[in-house]
């Protein structure tokens, strides 16, 4: 049996059938099985915020963030929504996180873990807010499930936007630390992978969650990886220079769904309007302006890559350049290197070239049209 050293009262025991937790000093217990099968626990500590149990014939089992029990408490449950304050997140670079095929132990995600209890399952969708020091949101999340807008189809195929876990009683939610990501754009390729949002830098932020009409806030710290020096300024320069590109990605992805769409209602127009004299001075302006805009789209995106192994094939196109130069400057907490920042204006000078001839489509040839 091992007492919690932050809470008094929350005693855990193991027995030899299980894990089994007291909220009020051992007058009443309650299973804290989970997914821990049915074997003799003969020994536990809790190592920071993290109860381990040793187990005999299953090895060691962890049960990853015990906040919630510490918090928990009998006006939780007549609660409509609550939620808890989540333990520090750790802004750290923990590799790939993709399952393995073999036995071996799984990690907690990257990431802060945020729980939250709901009294029953809620009709509408919820939603959970990140907000910075200023009260700005950063990333939103809500339990409405729907297919990504993004991705291509060699590798995403059948898979949803991630969205948050609404059932009643208690769920877990893990914020992988990052922005918003910029908009997507279905069946892009991409060099190193979709672009992302940056890491969010050390410091206090909120997470506010929304549930019917009751809404909630509770603090959420993030510091830096322990074993990273990088000086404060260069993570700043950093995460300044992510930032830009991330906004100006996001720039450049919704003008090509805009293209894409203005191209869908100029053909639409042409089909409508057919092959009729009176017509044809219309028919003719719509394919020369679709013709115009298309050539716009080609600087900004590799129209012929239907797969990764088409980069090889194809050009390398604006989006694809940014996603790879985002990638490099992200792939360590590290001050922006002179060649990134330079290699980024002549990306950027080039993005601006294109977006200025979309912005005057849009200024005079769509009205004139």
């Amino acid at each position: 049996m091992r007492e919690d050293p932050k809470r008094q009262g929350l005693l855990y025991a193991g027995t030899e059938t299980g894990a089994w937790v007291s909220f009020d000093d051992g007058s009443h217990w309650q299973a804290l099985q989970l997914n821990l099968p049915t074997t003799p626990v003969h020994d536990l500590i809790i190592h920071g915020d993290d109860l381990v149990v040793a187990t005999h014939g299953r090895s060691f089992w962890v049960l990853d963030d015990i906040s919630p029990l510490r918090q928990a408490n009998p006006s939780v449950a007549g609660e409509e929504a609550h939620l808890f304050t989540s333990r520090i997140a750790i802004r750290a670079r923990l590799g790939h996180t993709r399952r393995r095929r073999y036995a071996i132990g799984e990690n907690p995600p990257d990431g802060a873990a945020l729980y939250y209890y709901l009294k029953e399952e809620p009709k509408d969708p919820i939603k959970l807010e990140l907000l910075d020091a200023r009260g700005q949101v950063i990333r939103a999340f809500t339990s409405e499930e729907k297919k990504k807008d993004g991705g291509s189809e060699e590798w995403e195929r059948d898979e949803t936007e991630e969205h948050l876990p609404a059932k009643a009683g208690l769920n877990q939610f893990t914020w992988d630390l990052r922005h918003e990501s910029p908009k997507k754009i279905p069946a892009a390729i991409y060099d190193e992978g979709e672009p992302s949002g940056p890491l969010v830098l050390p410091g206090t932020y909120q997470v506010r969650l929304t549930a019917g009409a009751k809404s909630v806030i509770a603090p959420l710290e993030v510091t830096m990886d322990p074993r990273v020096k990088t000086a404060t300024e260069d993570l700043q320069k950093q995460f300044d220079l992510l930032l830009r590109m991330r906004d100006r990605q996001d720039e450049m992805n919704k003008a090509i769904l805009a293209i894409r769409d203005l191209r869908g209602q100029l053909q639409a127009l042409e089909k409508r309007l057919g092959s009729s004299a009176p017509a044809k001075p219309v028919v003719a302006a719509a394919a020369d302006l679709g013709k115009k805009i298309s050539a716009i789209e080609e600087e900004l995106i590799q129209v012929n890559s239907k797969a990764s192994e088409d980069e090889l094939n194809y050009p390398t196109k604006l989006n694809s350049k940014l996603g790879y130069l985002q990638n490099a400057v992200d792939s360590a907490d590290a001050k922006p290197t002179e060649a990134e920042v330079a290699v980024y204006a002549e990306l950027d000078r080039q993005l601006e070239a294109q977006l200025a001839k979309w912005r005057e489509v849009l200024r005079k040839d769509v009205p004139e049209l």
